[in-house]
């Protein structure tokens, strides 16, 4: 999701404005795979059954697929402490394993 031309939608959690302030100016989001993609792609709604979130988590994880800036946009996720959405072609659980990861291998 871009700052540059975020598309709010009926299910845009109210933390995405806090987020774009932390991150805009961000210059790989200019040419992000995702940037004319509407935010209910990335973000779960609350009352999503189970297989519309698989859905449209492959459908957010294609795009990223295809993204030159995916590394960017996943780092930028994990510095923020992103808690939702998915960034780099991340789930919100799958980017908390990889900082549990990256602790324990810092640990050792």
């Amino acid at each position: 999701m871009t700052v540059n031309t975020l598309r709010r939608g009926s299910n845009t959690p109210p933390h995405v404005d806090r987020l774009v302030r932390a991150v805009k100016g961000a210059a790989w989001m200019d040419v992000a795979a995702c940037r004319t993609s509407t935010v209910d792609l990335w973000y779960d709604p609350e009352t999503e059954r189970a297989e519309a979130r698989q859905e449209r988590i492959d459908a957010a994880r294609a795009i990223c697929d295809t993204c030159p800036v995916r590394a960017e946009c996943l780092e930028t996720a994990i510095v923020n402490l992103e808690p939702h959405g998915i960034w780099g072609g991340l789930t919100t659980v799958q980017r908390s394993e990889l900082i549990a990861a990256r602790e324990r291998t810092r640990a050792h």
